[in-house]
């Protein structure tokens, strides 16, 4: 368990954004433009948000000190700065 820790972890932003997308649900009833301006949205949002995740992992393992690894909290901070959009 402690080699997991201190291995870097990369996320594939098109297959997260994919994900992310994937899992919106609409009424069918709603407007197919809207609908397809939010699911661009998300995936755009989730894209964006792995790409600064990787970024932030790199910063951390660039250092060279594992014990600076983040705690969740720290992460959890992290994602809650994103901005969503509803």
């Amino acid at each position: 368990m402690a080699e997991e820790i201190n291995r870097e972890l990369q996320l594939d932003p098109k297959e997260f954004a994919k994900l992310v997308a994937s899992n919106l649900n609409f009424d069918p009833d709603t407007d197919v433009e809207k609908v397809s301006k939010r699911t661009m949205m998300q995936y755009l949002s989730a894209y964006y948000l792995a790409n600064q995740f990787n970024n932030y992992e790199d910063s951390i393992f660039n250092k060279g000190d594992v014990k600076d690894y983040p705690s969740y909290s720290e992460v959890t901070a992290l994602m809650n700065q994103v901005k969503w959009r509803n």
